[in-house]
């Protein structure tokens, strides 16, 4: 998917999101990508939800945070919804109680706070940044057409650029 992205882009010059859009619709040939463009209202927080939904299956039945990458064996057992792990071979087995953590019930499920916005409004870009792509469009490197879109990117002087290397 990115080699043939990166390879639609090649000798095509890109001053807004429009035109990546139409390079991704074009880099496949036989079956195009489909592409849907979001906008910061699309964003949901879904904090809220996955609090009330995810277990935490970082406690054992002892009450002891599981270590899952120095995991050595692990077995599941279907009838008791428990798994069970060693971290070394010589070890008694541990176990983890997943049951009633499958799906969620009905009733819990009705329950579920409604989502909320992300984001109230666009993202702003640093002041600084703006500026240098605004000194872009009056140099002419940006052709005219796009000095719009640039004109209108919400900026702040409270965002500051996270590259070290700045001019």
């Amino acid at each position: 998917m990115h080699s043939a992205i990166e390879f639609a882009k090649k000798h095509t010059a890109v001053f807004c999101l429009s035109s990546w859009k139409s390079i991704f619709e074009v880099a496949r040939r036989k079956h195009p990508y489909k592409v849907h463009q979001l906008e910061h209202r699309d964003f949901f927080d879904c904090k809220a939800i996955s609090e009330q939904l995810i277990k935490n299956r970082c406690k054992n039945e002892d009450g002891e945070t599981v270590n899952w990458l120095k995991i050595k064996v692990i077995r599941f057992e279907k009838s008791t919804y428990k798994i069970q792990y060693k971290y070394r071979y010589a070890d008694s087995f541990s176990t983890i109680n997943t049951a009633g953590r499958g799906r969620p019930s009905i009733s819990l499920l009705s329950n579920l706070p409604t989502l909320a916005q992300c984001y109230k409004s666009r993202l702003p870009i640093s002041a600084a940044k703006k500026n240098d792509l605004l000194a872009l469009c009056k140099s002419g490197v940006i052709p005219k057409e796009h000095h719009e879109f640039f004109k209108r990117l919400p900026s702040s002087k409270k965002n500051t650029d996270c590259d070290d290397d700045l001019d």
